[in-house]
């Protein structure tokens, strides 16, 4: 969803469905992007392959790429217009904010990608904090995008949240 909201804004914004490419040329907004030189041959390795499409690129690049968007140097170049795909966004709350908060996201994601544990607090006791603090703020982008997560996670997030209170109950009291 975010990945898409970003492409879409971008699209429109430069008027270009290839932005990503072009903008990780010299004089784009992309070019010192830590992301540039793997971007680039991910590129140059589909078009040998006959295989390139602005979509495929879309695709292929790491969350990391897309919250990097979110960084001070791309939100300049960008013309500092890419907060415009959060609409139902909270006053007050920028891009430093936003960026930091997606980089949290991505942490508690590489966590799960990587088989990390999840349920534990500082200490190393059980504790469903940690996934219950990201989790709501995943809902909370996920809102702030124009989604309704009732109807976006229907027949996924089906554990009542009594329910889910009871369980972190008996984690913390183990």
């Amino acid at each position: 969803m975010l990945r898409n909201a970003i492409d879409q804004h971008y699209i429109a914004h430069f008027n270009d469905a290839d932005w990503i490419y072009h903008q990780l040329q010299s004089g784009g907004m992309l070019e010192h992007s830590p992301h540039q030189h793997d971007t680039l041959n991910d590129i140059t390795a589909m078009v040998a392959k006959g295989k390139y499409t602005p979509d495929k690129v879309v695709a292929s690049v790491s969350f990391g790429f897309w919250t990097y968007m979110f960084t001070k140097v791309p939100f300049r170049l960008g013309g500092q217009s890419i907060l415009q795909i959060f609409t139902g966004r909270q006053t007050g709350l920028g891009q430093k904010a936003i960026f930091k908060e997606l980089q949290q996201i991505k942490a508690f994601r590489n966590r799960i990608a990587h088989h990390d544990p999840i349920c534990f607090d500082a200490t190393g006791r059980k504790s469903m904090v940690y996934a219950q603090t990201n989790y709501a703020l995943i809902l909370k982008y996920i809102a702030f995008l124009g989604y309704d997560k009732d109807d976006l996670l229907f027949g996924l997030d089906v554990m009542p949240d009594a329910v889910i209170d009871l369980m972190a109950e008996e984690i913390e009291g183990l």
